[in-house]
């Protein structure tokens, strides 16, 4: 965009210089009027061709000044597409700093999350464990609920054999 609006400004410059330049032939061929003029006695016979001369510079004063009404209004154009485009970059402007804070608010929700995934992450290995630890203790409650009853059977067992023995031991003579 700067690069066409250089451009443009080279142009416009270029332009401006040729104005200037067909300003001063103008004025330069105005001078040699003047000074025909003032030599009217002695060119008469070349006074057809001076007139001829100056109806062609009219004609070129009036293309020129067409030309320049023309690039008054191209000028006119040039200014009101800068300020659609002044207003193009003011938006875009207004567009990025949104971004820049939707960005910010972004990265800060990740950075949150992250720490929340990682305090998760604890949760679930500790519940992991906890859970492992239930089941070696649901193990270990089962396997005390077996040996219970095996101390049971075992005890009943041995009271059993403790009542013969002792109804031996009395039957004994």
């Amino acid at each position: 965009m700067k690069h066409e609006l250089n451009e443009l400004k080279t142009g416009l410059n270029a332009v401006k210089s040729d104005v200037g330049t067909l300003k001063s032939d103008v004025g330069v061929l105005k001078s040699d009027v003047s000074v025909l003029k003032t030599d009217v006695g002695v060119l008469k016979s070349d006074v057809c061709v001076l007139k001829a001369d100056v109806g062609v510079l009219k004609t070129d004063v009036g293309v020129l000044k067409s030309d320049v009404c023309v690039l008054k209004a191209d000028v006119g154009v040039l200014k009101s597409d800068v300020s659609v485009l002044k207003e193009d970059v003011g938006v875009l402007k207004s567009d990025v700093s949104d971004l820049k804070m939707v960005t910010r608010r972004t990265a800060v929700t990740v950075t949150t999350l992250a720490g929340k995934m990682d305090l998760i992450i604890d949760r679930m290995a500790t519940k992991d464990d906890i859970s492992g630890l239930n089941r070696r203790m649901d193990a270990f409650a089962g396997m005390h609920e077996d040996m219970r009853y095996r101390w049971a059977i075992h005890a009943a067992t041995l009271s059993e054999h403790d009542k013969r023995l002792t109804n031996l031991e009395s039957k004994r003579p």
